[in-house]
């Protein structure tokens, strides 16, 4: 039943405001004008006067101490703007009164033990205000024993007659009950016999609940495992197992590194080096190979030539081959033993007549080949001494190509020859540029490089990711930016190896793009980044008021519903709850659907989210009147009832189940009013009325971040 309220405290408060508005409006009039002011109204009797006082045939301003109840006192000399009043004395609101507690315009004593209360200022502060079977009463914490024939029941003191009796045989919990029974105990939970008349079921080691209904309590979840940080946690029925992850062994409870590059554990190219790290190992092709596989788990055969491996002359070319390598001399020397290109000696061109000097030119021998000099005076017509004339046929006009080269030469009857340089093709007098790129006739890595055509020639670059072995582009292999340290990744996400890159993924619930990893906004925002998660408790960050911990449902339509439950502490009206929400990025619960309305509900009162499970989580609704509260008179309380105007506070549309035959909402008309109502199973409202500001109070309420409409 709703809390009794005091009658028209409203207009009561507007009448006190109005007179000492309108005194203070009377003083500074008078302060302001020249003239003295008019003689004070003439008197006889009290009663001519308004204040009730008549001094000296003059009515007198009213006062805390003219004995009288007069201005904005509730009683003689007392509430109102004067002192508090006294047990029995008459008051309009409770802080009319020195006790706090104004029943039936009267100020009554604190409550004592087993007094009615709403509210806990209605007690004597050695009390507080607690729930007994259907009543509220003054009571306080016990252990043992009560005084005044109570009796300590199931923490406090209760009166001697209450039963909880829910089966109407006589046999419940209470001390007014003819017996108790273990068998009301859950099947995971031990009854402790307490007396005569009390037991209590306590739940057994790996459930919680209240000993009457137990739930398999998730160790795992609520990390009260005693599981290694790298070992995985298994929840099992009334406890929990422990298994170390790949890559560590051991117990569960203590998960040591194996080296699989000391066992012999890794798959590794028999080539490659291994390096072990913290639950795996990394594989990398030694320079100068290939790493075919790409995770160093086939690599090519060794270089010998490019590692510098070999023990050719330096006057010879060095030629890798599959098993091994082959050097031969050098154009210009020859071998001066029987193993080919290991003793390369120069061989002397010029005195074994093996050179093409023109017969005037001068031979000069050089290592590992000659030079023929053409005598001063005459044309080198080749450029290399094989042919010199004293004629230069090339410094007049000829046909050759823009790009040819032009040569002297006595062999063609023009005296010169048109050339193609390198990097072009034609027959000299036109030259075209050759796109070896198009032609393939590139070195290029076939796969992991780019190249890249230039006037005469080409060049190769190794695409991102990957490593330029010889410098050219001809051999490019694959960077493990996740073992080498080059990635980007955030240090909440998981770094991933792939051919020419790499990927970043964030960790756990946070979401992103693995290079920037926050938690989400919200449980719709969560579901849909990683749709396989179930229902349970998760952290969420609104972007205001800091990271939240929330009970996130991912069962209806996608998933997604957000829940927070908050035990002020204190009670506290439906605007200072709004704005509880608010300063969390959320805001204060509305029912958007049925099965939002019964989620909710198994929320509220499951005491495994949040503290504690009470419905009275749910007294607090995000829902205001408008307008016109008073034409709702026994009408459906529904959005669509025309005349009701009923409205969810921030806009939206919402849910609440249909009943006809309703008591009048109090029509007060304010807009700042939330709903209090009752709660029944099954996603009912019992009943309901707008609260007016400062109303009604509570201290628990459920925040959600609408994030489902």
């Amino acid at each position: 039943m709703l809390p009794p309220k005091s009658s028209s405290p409203f207009s009561r408060t507007r009448a006190r405001l109005f007179f000492l508005g309108f005194a203070f409006v009377a003083l500074a009039f008078s302060a302001a004008c020249s003239d003295p002011p008019p003689p004070e109204p003439e008197c006889t009797l009290p009663a001519d006067c308004e204040s009730g006082v008549c001094t000296g045939g003059s009515c007198q301003v009213p006062t805390c101490v003219d004995g009288v109840t007069n201005g904005s006192e509730t009683d003689v000399d007392c509430g109102g703007s004067c002192k508090k009043c006294g047990v029995t004395q008459g008051c309009m609101l409770d802080d009319d009164c020195n006790t706090g507690r104004c029943v039936d315009s009267v100020c009554s004593e604190l409550g004592m033990l087993g007094d009615s209360c709403q509210t806990v200022e209605e007690c004597d502060a050695a009390f507080q205000c607690a729930q007994a079977g259907d009543a509220q009463i003054c009571t306080t914490a016990c252990t043992d024993t009560c005084a005044g024939g109570f009796a300590c029941f199931r923490g406090y003191c209760t009166p001697p007659t209450y039963c909880d009796d829910p089966d109407g045989d006589g046999y419940g919990t209470g001390p007014g009950c003819m017996g108790n029974s273990c068998d009301l105990c859950d099947t995971n939970g031990t009854c402790v016999e307490l007396g005569d008349f009390a037991f209590s079921c306590v739940c057994n080691e790996g459930y919680v609940g209240d000993g009457f209904a137990c739930e398999d309590y998730d160790e795992c979840s609520f990390g009260a495992d005693n599981c290694a940080d790298n070992a995985e946690c298994t929840n099992t029925d009334g406890s929990f197992t422990c298994a170390c992850i790949d890559g560590f062994e051991g117990d569960g409870e203590t998960c040591e590194d194996i080296d699989e590059c000391a066992t012999g554990a890794d798959n590794c190219d028999d080539a490659a080096i291994c390096t072990n790290l913290d639950g795996g190992f990394f594989c990398a092709c030694p320079a100068g190979s290939q790493d075919l596989s790409g995770d160093g788990t086939s690599c090519s055969g060794i270089d010998e030539c490019l590692l510098d491996m070999d023990d050719c002359d330096e006057n010879a070319t060095c030629t890798d081959q599959e098993n091994g390598f082959t050097c031969a001399c050098n154009e210009g020397y020859t071998d001066g033993n029987p193993s080919p290109g290991r003793s390369c000696l120069d061989i002397n061109e010029c005195t074994n007549g093996s050179n093409n000097c023109d017969p005037t030119a001068t031979c000069a021998n050089t290592d590992g080949g000659f030079t023929c000099t053409c005598p001063q005076g005459m044309m080198d017509v080749n450029g290399d001494g094989s042919v010199c004339s004293n004629v230069d046929n090339c410094a007049g006009p000829t046909n050759c190509a823009p790009d040819a080269i032009c040569r002297n030469s006595t062999a063609n009857p023009d005296g010169y020859v048109c050339i193609c340089p390198p990097g072009y093709e034609g027959n000299g007098t036109t030259c075209t540029e050759i796109d070896e790129c198009a032609r393939e006739v590139d070195i290029c890595d076939e796969d992991n490089a780019v190249c890249e055509n230039t006037p005469g020639s080409f060049t190769c670059t190794c695409k991102s990711g990957y490593l330029d072995v010889r410098g050219n582009g001809s051999l490019c292999t694959n960077i493990n930016e996740c073992a080498d340290g080059s990635n980007n990744c955030s240090p909440d996400a998981t770094c991933a190896d792939t051919d020419g890159g790499f990927t970043c993924t964030c960790n756990g619930t946070l979401v992103g793009d693995g290079v920037t990893c926050t938690p989400p906004t919200s449980c719709l925002a969560l579901k849909q980044s990683q749709p396989n998660l179930t229902s349970g408790i998760y952290t969420i960050d609104t972007g205001t008021g800091g990271p939240q911990t929330v009970y996130c449902d991912m069962s209806l339509d996608g998933g997604g519903w957000t829940f927070l439950k908050v035990d002020n502490g204190t009670a506290v009206s439906a605007m200072v709850a709004e704005a509880y929400c608010a300063n969390r990025g959320m805001q204060l619960f509305i029912p958007r659907t049925k099965e939002h309305l019964s989620i909710a509900y198994n929320v509220a009162t499951n005491s495994n989210i949040g503290p504690g499970g009470d419905p009275n989580y749910m007294r607090i609704l995000g829902i205001y009147p408008n307008s016109n509260g008073a034409t709702c008179l026994r009408r459906a309380f529904t959005s669509s009832t025309a005349g009701c105007n009923w409205s969810a506070s921030d806009g939206g549309s919402y849910y609440v189940s249909d009943r006809t035959n309703i008591t009048e909402p109090n029509g007060d008309n304010n807009t700042t009013a939330s709903m209090y109502y009752g709660w029944l199973s099954g996603a009912r409202i019992d009943w309901y009325n707008d609260i007016p500001a400062p109303g009604y109070t509570s201290r628990y309420f459920m925040c959600d971040t609408a994030d489902k409409k």
